[in-house]
This record gives C-alpha cells, sequence and structure tokens, in this order.
C-alpha cells in the first residue's frame, strides 16, 4: 500500500530514497524566521523503513546513500539561490 512520509531528517529522506522505489513529491523550503525544510516521500513500506533508521537497525548502500543526499541537498541549494536572486 502506498503512503506518504513527511520529514525535515535529511538522513531519513536519503535513507529511504536510497533503499526503495520511493519518489520524492514536494519539498517545502522555508527561510522566514527559523529556517526549515520538509521533505514528502510517496512509497511502499515507508513506515517500516523509518522505524528501522529510527531503532537504528538500518541498512543502506553507502553509494546510492550518498547519491539521495547530494540530490536533497542540491535541492535546498537552489532553493536558497532562487530566494536570494529574487525568483
Amino acid at each position: 500500500m502506498s503512503e506518504t512520509l513527511t520529514t525535515c531528517d535529511l538522513w531519513l529522506g536519503g535513507y529511504i530514497l536510497s533503499e526503495s522505489d520511493a519518489e520524492l513529491k514536494d519539498v517545502q523550503v522555508s527561510f522566514e524566521g527559523r529556517k526549515s525544510i520538509l521533505f514528502s516521500i510517496k512509497g511502499e513500506d515507508l513506515n517500516e523503513l523509518a522505524k528501522s533508521y529510527y531503532k537504528q537497525e538500518a541498512l543502506a548502500n553507502v553509494a546510492e546513500l550518498r547519491a539521495k543526499l547530494n540530490f536533497l541537498r542540491d535541492i535546498i541549494f537552489e532553493s536558497r539561490r532562487q530566494r536570494k536572486s529574487g525568483r
């Protein structure tokens, strides 16, 4: 069953994207007041992956995890660049 998980945890988002067929559906970046970011991810068994992550039982392909973390960071940095340039 497909589910949606929303998180501000970059590492959790990277882990889930690297270890499943889940898709990044939305990213909300706020630079007002307290800076924050929310990743919305849609896919199968996301809660099970999140549980293993929080229990410190998660196993990941390191190369894939690094690629997904870089992907998420690129989104954050692009949002910052757009904000600074006034777009």
